[in-house]
C-alpha cells in the first residue's frame, strides 16, 4: 500500500522512522515489514508515554468499564479484577505516521 504524504511512501516514511531509532535495515527489520514494525515500535512508545504521562495518581477510563474506577495501563484487569483490559487502535491507524499518535490508542475491555 503506497500513500502519498509530501511526495514519500508510507514505507519510506517507516524506513526512516526506523532508522531514526537505531533499527537496521535487513537486521531489525526488512522492507517487506518495515510499516508493521515501525507501527509496533509506535504503538509501544506511545503507550509507554500515556503510562507515564498518567504516573501521578491517573488511571485510565475504558470503552466497557461500567465496573469499576478504571485502569492502570499496564495490568491485564482493571482494578476491580473484574474485566480484562488492553491497549487498542484501529487496524487502518499508521502511528509512526501520525502527528498525535495518543489520540489513536484506547484502552478496551475484552
Amino acid at each position: 500500500m503506497t500513500i502519498e504524504k509530501n511526495n514519500t511512501t508510507l514505507e519510506e516514511r517507516a524506513v526512516t522512522y526506523l532508522l531514526a531509532r537505531g533499527k537496521k535495515l535487513g537486521i531489525d527489520f526488512v522492507l517487506a515489514d518495515a510499516v508493521y514494525t515501525a507501527n509496533e515500535i509506535a504503538f509501544d512508545e506511545t503507550v509507554r508515554a500515556k503510562i507515564e504521562d498518567a504516573r501521578h495518581g491517573g488511571c485510565f477510563g475504558f470503552d466497557g468499564n461500567d465496573c469499576c474506577r478504571g485502569w492502570d495501563g499496564k495490568s491485564s484487569r482493571c482494578f476491580c479484577g473484574n474485566r480484562r483490559v488492553s491497549w487498542g487502535t484501529d487496524s487502518y491507524v499508521y502511528l509512526f505516521d501520525e502527528q498525535e499518535p495518543a489520540s489513536k490508542i484506547y484502552a478496551y475491555a475484552h
